[in-house]
């Protein structure tokens, strides 16, 4: 096994960076009326990123990739609103509050078989890396400054919600890298992923909900991924990198829990959830 690694090419990456994103969710009323009575919102979130990421290709052709990002919330918007009637109608009750402090990790494992594409003269490397995987993203954000919209009450104080939300599951994607000049090397990845959605939320000022899990959302998600790598090869064994990442998931109906003080529960439909994120980041990378 030791031969089997030495044998391997391995790499290694460190790199920081800037994640925006955007996630909502909305649920139904009893019996489905109104189609939606609750939507949440959380907007304009900015993200300080850090990531860790390592590689190894097997003299077999054998790749497996690792992946791990950690971000700080640093700023954003949420919304709350409750409606009487069908498709956002008769808004009866909107909050406009803060987002801060709070973050966001994913953990992905990738293994593949490389195709060396090559054009026969060996002057424009290409691979194709077809790929599988699991992937686990987890967001924990906050709800904070209350402002009471409608009615216009304004300032409120003592919010301090949690919403703590998981897409977890397995994806089949590709990677294709170039090289199409000397010390540089551009790559281009996909994943489609099939996720398990799962979610527990604190509503602190809600004295007729259980705490710390005040409701449940559950339901089946998909989701894309796409990112574009550029590296420079400073020398043998360093090299820069450039990335930027982009990802869209939606949920299928399901399930929203919510616990009452006392130990009782009822259900609704969680409609839908969405969440789509961008981030661009730099590093430095290590092959050995």
């Amino acid at each position: 096994m030791s031969n089997v690694l030495e044998n391997a090419d391995k790499e290694f990456q460190v790199s920081w960076g800037y994640r925006t994103g955007d996630l909502d969710w909305n649920i139904a009323g009893t019996n489905n009326i109104p189609n939606i009575l609750s939507e949440l919102t959380w907007s304009d979130l900015e993200i300080y990123q850090f990531n860790l990421n390592g590689s190894i290709s097997f003299e077999n052709h054998i790749y497996l990739k690792t992946q791990y990002s950690l971000g700080v919330v640093a700023d954003g918007k949420n919304q709350d609103s409750d409606y009487a009637n069908n498709n956002r109608t008769a808004e009866f009750s909107r909050s406009n509050n803060d987002v801060t402090g709070n973050n966001i990790y994913d953990i992905g494992l990738g293994l593949g078989y490389e195709f060396d594409l090559t054009n026969s003269q060996g002057t424009f490397p290409i691979q194709f890396v077809p790929l599988f995987g699991y992937s686990y993203q987890v967001m924990n954000f906050n709800i904070v400054n209350g402002f009471q919209t409608i009615p216009a009450t304004g300032s409120f104080s003592g919010l301090n919600s949690t919403y703590r939300s998981e897409w977890s599951g397995w994806w089949a994607g590709f990677e294709l890298r170039v090289k199409p000049i000397q010390n540089w090397e551009l790559m281009f990845g996909y994943d489609i992923h099939k996720a398990d959605y799962n979610a527990e939320a604190d509503w602190n000022l809600r004295t007729d909900l259980d705490h710390p899990v005040s409701f449940e959302n559950n339901a089946d998600a998909n989701g894309v991924k796409w990112n574009v790598t550029v590296d420079y090869q400073l020398n043998e064994q360093w090299f820069l990198r450039l990335m930027m990442d982009h990802q869209k998931w939606h949920s299928k109906r399901g399930t929203n829990k919510i616990n009452f003080v006392g130990g009782n529960s009822s259900y609704a439909v969680l409609n839908e959830v969405n969440w789509e994120s961008d981030s661009y980041n730099l590093g430095l990378g290590c092959q050995f």
